[in-house]
């Protein structure tokens, strides 16, 4: 029997193509960090709906893949932009002007404060309440509230003693025992006002945070939506997202006309393909009594 040298009907050779799809036959045409799995599988999902059947309709399918590609690095392109602003130190300066801080503080804010990153704005909000309940506390000092504190201070708790099982409740029974260790005061007042002040000293911003968090954070969107109108309106943006829209409404009309099994692909759209695709634009070009590419 003759050796396998691999499909030669068009549906074979169609289904040959998706095979190797599947094998990421891309992945030379993605960056670090893009998804090759969500391409393939858009891939395949455009066939099955716009019923793509043959090499025609796999040369719209792997155009509209490098396009989605194109769109999509357009997007990360522009968030990353948004963020380098909200990094920089224009941003930090205008918010210390909003929130009446000095002007040296711009160098000293911690970046969390113009991220999207939730743990360190939770942490400042527990930092904030056990200083509070601290400076309770310290003014209603009584040896019984301090026995207490577990359920009557549970961030201030919770701050120095940690979460249940904690290695440190294992240690101390009480926070009054804690507090002693920590800053060896003979009395406990003064215990705890040393650990306020060492608050106000290693955690002053996280204490301005939770203070504040709402206006800051009202503030910081402002900031933020200046740095998107600034990108956005950026004439060299709106101009590559016109052509991208562009494509987009050229690939979409493609495979309504594959669906209906009317398909007219013209020579633009054969252009800046996959190298399989190119071979065929190049071969319609060389027809100059033909100005598309029409399946039969």
């Amino acid at each position: 029997m003759a050796n396998q040298t691999g499909p030669r009907t068009a549906v074979g050779k169609i289904n040959s193509s998706r095979n190797a799809l599947k094998k990421g036959i891309y992945t030379n045409a993605v960056l670090p960090g893009e998804d090759v799995q969500a391409l393939e599988e858009l891939a395949v999902d455009i066939s099955d709906s716009y019923g793509v059947k043959d090499a025609a309709g796999e040369i719209v399918v792997r155009r509209f893949l490098q396009h989605t590609l194109q769109t999509n690095r357009l997007q990360a392109a522009q968030a990353d932009l948004i963020q380098s602003k909200m990094h920089g130190h224009r941003v930090r300066q205008e918010f210390c002007n909003e929130v009446n801080l000095s002007a040296h503080c711009a160098a000293q804010i911690p970046d969390w404060y113009f991220t999207e990153d939730e743990q360190p704005k939770q942490n400042a909000r527990l930092i904030y309440a056990a200083y509070v309940e601290a400076s309770s506390l310290k003014k209603h000092y009584k040896p019984d509230l301090m026995l207490a504190a577990k359920s009557k201070f549970p961030n201030l708790w919770l701050y120095l003693m940690g979460a249940p099982g904690s290695a440190t409740q294992k240690v101390y029974a009480t926070l009054g025992e804690r507090l002693g260790a920590l800053y060896s005061q003979q009395q406990p007042q003064s215990n705890i006002q040393k650990f306020m002040d060492m608050l106000k000293e290693e955690k002053y911003y996280e204490l301005l945070w939770g203070e504040n968090e709402s206006r800051y954070l009202a503030i910081i969107a402002g900031l933020r939506a200046k740095a998107v109108l600034e990108v956005v309106s950026d004439p060299n943006w709106s101009k590559a997202e016109g052509a991208l829209h562009r494509r987009t409404q050229e690939l979409l009309g493609s495979f309504i006309n594959l669906k209906q099994g009317n398909t007219t692909i013209t020579i633009n759209q054969l252009t800046a393909l996959p190298m399989a695709s190119k071979t065929k634009a190049k071969t319609s070009k060389q027809d100059s009594t033909k100005k598309s590419y029409t399946k039969s």
